[in-house]
């Protein structure tokens, strides 16, 4: 729930479309997440279609460092 994407709006069931501009509709969450992830402190663009609504928006988040809810790990 502390996430760059929950605090833009971004909510579970929602559809991915594109990663910055890229068609991300036939790929896999393993490949979607590489697009996502990057340098701490670039932006990343994310299309999509809110669950529950025709409607496609677009959101440009910043990268942070998210840790695993399995992880101890510090940036």
């Amino acid at each position: 729930p502390d996430s760059p994407a929950h605090k833009a709006g971004v909510s579970a069931g929602d559809y991915l479309l594109k990663v910055d501009g890229e068609d991300v509709s036939r790929a896999s969450s393993a490949d979607i997440m590489e697009q996502i992830r990057g340098v701490l402190g670039t932006s990343v663009t994310l299309t999509l279609r809110n669950k529950g609504l025709d409607k496609v928006t677009s959101v440009t988040l910043v990268r942070v460092f998210v840790p695993s809810p399995n992880s101890n790990l510090r940036p």
